[in-house]
């Protein structure tokens, strides 16, 4: 291999997303044709953790090209989770609510498109997946 080719394939491994935009972007690419994304949670500007500098400045790498082309609504926002949280924690704590049991299946990421196409046809069972990113 060239030293430029080299230098190439260094640069390309350095520029691709991590973390949030590693997510995101395999989100898209999981999701049917028209489909619909939802993705609320909580990204922070000015957080000193996040994988990469654009992270921690909250600009996430999507590939923007790729949602259009599909065709996918995206929904965002931020959990509501003060106006619940004290409510669901005590419930939580006394053993009157198991938030685990909607969960019927716990994959690796690398799983997430059949598990969609399963979860689609609500095949075997599949009524929430939850999908895990390799650490």
């Amino acid at each position: 291999m060239s030293a430029a080719r080299r230098a190439r394939a260094r640069s390309t491994r350095r520029s691709r997303p991590r973390g949030p935009s590693l997510t995101h972007n395999r989100l898209i690419k999981s999701t049917r044709a028209t489909g619909k994304l939802g993705i609320p949670g909580a990204y922070f500007v000015g957080d000193p953790g996040a994988p990469s500098e654009a992270a921690g400045e909250g600009r996430l790498e999507i590939e923007w090209g790729t949602l259009w082309a599909k065709g996918l609504r995206l929904g965002t926002g931020q959990c509501d989770v003060k106006r619940y949280q004290r409510h669901l924690r005590d419930l939580i704590v006394a053993g009157r609510a198991e938030p685990s049991f909607i969960v019927s299946h716990d994959l690796p990421l690398a799983e997430g498109p059949d598990a969609y196409e399963r979860f689609d046809r609500r095949q075997d069972g599949y009524t929430k997946v939850a999908l895990k990113a390799a650490a």
